[in-house]
């Protein structure tokens, strides 16, 4: 028997303001993983957009921390035996089972190619996993010429490049024989606080290094978000959805959670008032009671 744990997984929002496009291009995606499985399986999201996003190739496989030496054989990634697929709106696709053993402590390689015009609209837009190609389809190339993508704003105002962000993408699975011990899968749920990676990075650093093989950590946070109100309107949908409902479909769906960390409010209190967002949003302690 076997069970499945997950590994990776990021909260997505509408990153459609963002100033890059994805088309005709290859983005590749380096993750750390500190789990032990025999097989893999990817969990994509078009959650926020009204039109299909198309997949026309894809393929994942082990790779130097950096993603740019591939340490094995290339795999191609299928959805329902296809090794092109499309992302319906506003749903998740899980893609076949990958048959692709990982250790601790290895890097997953995942290499998409956009092929349509249509900007990809669903993904988190604070990120160091992910960077986009030239044009072209480098799913299977040794190596990927990277596209100089930077913008201003990421240039003179961000600590990090709007441009890395993951898209499409939401969760890496493993499945693992139930015969090993079963793995802590800790996901942390919040806002720009955790999202920005300021104490998850050391944190997560420091749960691969004294627990290699027994843990996970999911990095579920979303830069502006609100745990009773959705983002408001001036944001154009990147803060995301209310905390308590996206609860149930960001964080309870983790598969094999374990333990929870959550860290929202701030903005709740801080974004009333400004930018036109009524200060009748301003919680108080009573909403919070009623909310939990």
């Amino acid at each position: 028997m076997t069970r499945r744990v997950c590994s990776f997984a990021v909260a997505h929002t509408d990153i459609s303001a963002q100033p890059f496009n994805n088309a005709g291009r290859t983005v590749r995606i380096c993750i750390p993983n500190n789990l032990n499985g025999q097989a893999v399986y990817l969990k994509f999201s078009n959650y926020y957009s009204s039109c299909p996003v198309w997949i026309q190739s894809a393929t994942i496989t082990l790779s130097n921390a950096t993603g740019e030496i591939p340490q094995g054989p290339v795999l191609p990634i299928t959805v329902n035996g296809d090794t092109s697929f499309a992302l319906v709106p506003e749903r998740d696709v899980f893609s076949d089972r990958i048959p692709l053993a990982v250790q601790a402590g290895c890097h997953l390689m995942i290499r998409l190619y956009y092929p349509l015009s249509a900007k990809v609209s669903s993904g988190n837009f604070v990120g160091t996993f992910a960077c986009r190609s030239v044009k072209g389809d480098f799913t299977r190339a040794l190596a990927m010429p990277k596209a100089r993508l930077l913008s201003t704003i990421s240039k003179h105002m961000l600590p990090w490049d709007v441009t890395s962000a993951v898209t499409t993408l939401s969760a890496v699975v493993l499945e693992q024989p139930d015969t090993m011990p079963a793995p802590r899968v800790i996901a942390a749920f919040g806002d720009s606080i955790m999202q920005q990676s300021a104490w998850i990075t050391p944190f997560t650093q420091r749960i691969f290094q004294r627990y290699p093989g027994m843990a996970s950590v999911c990095n579920l946070g979303i830069g502006g978000n609100r745990l009773l109100h959705h983002a408001p309107a001036f944001t154009k949908g990147f803060y995301g959805h209310a905390g308590i409902e996206r609860f149930r479909y960001d964080l309870m769906p983790i598969e094999g959670l374990t333990h929870a960390v959550l860290a929202l409010g701030t903005n709740d209190i801080g974004l009333p008032g400004q930018n036109g967002v009524p200060i009748e949003e301003l919680v108080s302690d009573a909403d919070y009671q009623r909310a939990v």
